[in-house]
């Protein structure tokens, strides 16, 4: 099962959602500042993540089976590589 932390009007935890649908995963999904506080979602993300000097709090953030999977576009190659989802091309409009 995934995890996506996401927040309301979000276009990329929209298009994350849509490309679960799409491939028929399970997921359950968290509102950030709703079901989780920040230092919550903090807390998921991998110390080798948020020790980047690059590092900013994004939503979506997705996790699978309690692996971190990252944001949208992770999620992507997430799904190809773990052959999850045939089809890569799809084109989900915001």
């Amino acid at each position: 099962m995934f995890t996506v932390i996401s927040k309301p009007n979000c276009p990329y935890c929209v298009k994350a959602k849509e490309l679960l649908d799409y491939c028929k995963l399970p997921y359950k999904d968290f509102v950030s500042g709703e079901d989780l506080t920040r230092e919550e979602v903090l807390e998921g993300i991998p110390d080798e993540v948020k020790n980047k000097e690059s590092f900013v709090l994004t939503v979506p953030q997705i996790y699978h089976a309690g692996h971190y999977v990252g944001g949208y576009s992770e999620l992507e190659d997430y799904l190809v590589e773990n052959d999850l989802v045939q089809v890569y091309d799809i084109d989900i409009d915001f």
